[in-house]
């Protein structure tokens, strides 16, 4: 290991910013975070480029959020919320291209749909989670079928249906998801409806047959995004 900088930072500041660089945060990072501290609010990094965990655009996004307790892994609240912008497409055979693309919500960041544990016990998690996936799945089927809809009225080319990303906080919530899955697997698959939402967040059990999965799961840690982008007035950080 070679010394790059050495010697008191009080008397040789060009050094230790220097210094700073060479590491992953850098001092433009630890200098945009001590003015958020300074002036209590939050901003974005400056160059601080871009994510490759952040999707540039999805047309359904599907945020997600879990809190559960860590001695028993009993998940205590479930909550999603969505958004849809209908997929710009191709003029019909008059020419005539729609300008106004369709959206629609479910739940908003004020009032998410939310599914509460009220018995920590796994069999009150079951009903829950189960539920929890059944509005996921209502959720896509619904935007499926507005692909298809389009697909069957005035577009001249079927073109690839709307693509979606799920958000989750952190990888500790991903892994609540998956050890939910785990554990309540016989009754995810036993239900049609429901088998397939298995493969987003895949337990271990599944992972046994790689060759039964459809697609990679779109899932975004957005810790990671603002960790690496954003500049909180939050002198100290916890996590599990």
């Amino acid at each position: 290991m070679t010394m790059i900088e050495h010697g008191d930072p009080n008397r040789n500041l060009d050094g230790f910013r220097r210094s700073l660089g060479e590491f992953a945060t850098g001092v433009t990072v630890i200098t945009a975070r001590a003015k958020a501290l300074v002036e209590g609010k939050a901003a974005t990094i400056p160059n601080s480029g871009t994510s490759a965990v952040m999707p540039q655009w999805a047309d359904l996004k599907i945020w997600m959020n879990l809190d559960f307790d860590p001695s028993s892994a009993i998940t205590a609240v479930m909550s999603l919320r969505a958004w849809w912008m209908e997929p710009n497409y191709k003029p019909n055979v008059a020419g005539r291209k729609k300008t106004q693309r369709d959206t629609k919500h479910w739940g908003d960041s004020k009032r998410p749909l939310v599914y509460v544990v009220d018995q920590r016990s796994v069999e009150t998690e079951r009903r829950e989670f189960l539920r929890f996936l059944e509005q996921l799945k209502e959720i896509m089927d619904e935007v499926r079928d507005s692909d298809k809809k389009r697909a069957e009225s005035d577009r001249t080319e079927l073109e690839q249906g709307s693509s979606y990303q799920i958000y989750l906080w952190d990888e500790a919530q991903l892994r609540q998801l998956i050890r939910m899955v785990g554990r309540h697997l016989s009754a995810i698959v036993a239900n049609p409806n429901l088998r397939d939402l298995a493969w987003l967040f895949p337990s271990p059990e599944l992972l046994a047959h790689p060759e039964d999965a459809t697609r990679r799961s779109p899932i975004t840690l957005v810790a990671d995004a603002v960790e690496s982008h954003v500049a909180v007035p939050q002198p100290h950080h916890y996590t599990l």
